[in-house]
This record gives C-alpha cells, sequence and structure tokens, in this order.
C-alpha cells in the first residue's frame, strides 16, 4: 500500500472524503487485505478517543487552543498524511479543557470558603468588636485578607441592635470597599438588611433614639 492509498482512507475514515474518493476507498478495503488492516486500525484509534474524551467531547473549544488544532488537522509531509498529528492535538486540547474545567471548579471552591470566611468574619466581628475597631482575616498564604470595622450601633424601634460597618476585602483582582447595615438575629448571626458602597448613601434601619456606644 502506498502513499497515495494511506492518504485516501483518512480522508475516507474522517468523513472528508468526497463521492468519488470514498468510491475509491471502499474498493480498496474491499480489494486489499493491507488496506482493510489499516483502515480497521485508524477506527480502533478514534474509538480509543471518542472513550477517554468522551466527557469533554461535546464542549466549545476555547479560542486560545483554536489555532493550534486547526494548524494541526492536516499536516502534510509530500504525500504523507499523518493522522496521528491530529489525534495527539485532540488529547492535547481535550487534557486542556479537562485541566481548565478542574481550574475552575478549584477557583469556585475557594471563592464560596473565602465568603464563608468573611460572612464568619463579620457576624463575629458585629458580635463582638466595639464601633472603631477592627477584625480582620487572612487567607493561607497571604491570597486574600479582608477587615470588617462596625462604625455605629443602634437599637430600633422593635428593639433590635443594628450595626452600620465597613467592610474592605483585598485579593488578587483588587481591593472593594462597601458598607452596610446588619441586625442581630440571635448571637454572632448579624444578616444585612442594607449594603451600599462608600459614597452611595446607605438607606438605615428605622432607629428608636440616639446611637449606642458599643
Amino acid at each position: 500500500m502506498n502513499d497515495e492509498q494511506r492518504t485516501l482512507l483518512n480522508l475516507f475514515n474522517d468523513g472528508e472524503a468526497d463521492p468519488s474518493q470514498s468510491l475509491n476507498a471502499r474498493q480498496l478495503i474491499d480489494t486489499d487485505a493491507e488496506a482493510k488492516v489499516y483502515w480497521q486500525a485508524l477506527q480502533r484509534t478514534d474509538d480509543r478517543l471518542r472513550e477517554a474524551f468522551g466527557p469533554v467531547a461535546g464542549q466549545a473549544i476555547p479560542s486560545r487552543f483554536d489555532g493550534v488544532l486547526r494548524s494541526a488537522r492536516r499536516k502534510s509531509l509530500g504525500h504523507h498524511y499523518v493522522p496521528l498529528a491530529l489525534a495527539a492535538t485532540l488529547a492535547l486540547v481535550a487534557v486542556l479543557l479537562v485541566r481548565e474545567d478542574s481550574m475552575n471548579s478549584q477557583m469556585n471552591e475557594q471563592l464560596l470558603q473565602m465568603s464563608q470566611e468573611i460572612a464568619l468574619l463579620r457576624n463575629q466581628t458585629l458580635e463582638n468588636m466595639p464601633s472603631g475597631t477592627a477584625g480582620s482575616w487572612v487567607a493561607p498564604a497571604g491570597l486574600a485578607r479582608a477587615e470588617v470595622r462596625p462604625l455605629q450601633t443602634y437599637r430600633t424601634l422593635d428593639n433590635r441592635f443594628c450595626r452600620e460597618y465597613e467592610e474592605r476585602v483585598e485579593d488578587a483582582q483588587g481591593i472593594e470597599i462597601r458598607r452596610g447595615i446588619a441586625c442581630r438575629a440571635g448571637k454572632g448571626d448579624w444578616p444585612d438588611v442594607a449594603q451600599s458602597p462608600p459614597g452611595a448613601g446607605i438607606e438605615p434601619v428605622q432607629r428608636g433614639g440616639s446611637a449606642i456606644n458599643l
């Protein structure tokens, strides 16, 4: 079997042969034992790829990988068609997709954990710290940090304690500062009733008297 015949079988196997080429490929497979073995090997390779990378086969290829895939989709050396280059590239793209999905999952878990830690810091600070002082939290390796500072405390008409506070969160994306008002719902439980960035004008809860120095 020559190089042109191998190229023909690869085109036929990949569904890229025109009707005339497809007819020639079928005839070659039916009449040439070596060609039949070669074509069956191509099919087994395709089956292994589908089995190994089926979970990500339906995902869109990120644009940053598209050029790599396109350049290796059909690589010619003289008359040699190189199916292994395509298979290797598909495998690489699939691995990168899996790795990217894993990284996104880890990032989401880290963001969720950070959000939970900051919520815990907020509750503990509003429960225990006097106005004007700050409670702080630092993530492992210092990748993020947060500070919550109670500003003023009020008692509402329905006899709840509410505290205005400022929260500062710093991570790799930058610094975010916001203000809020939280009212005590139970020991160590201070749900927000208002949130606003500095200067935006928080609408406070209705107060029953003057501020309380806590």
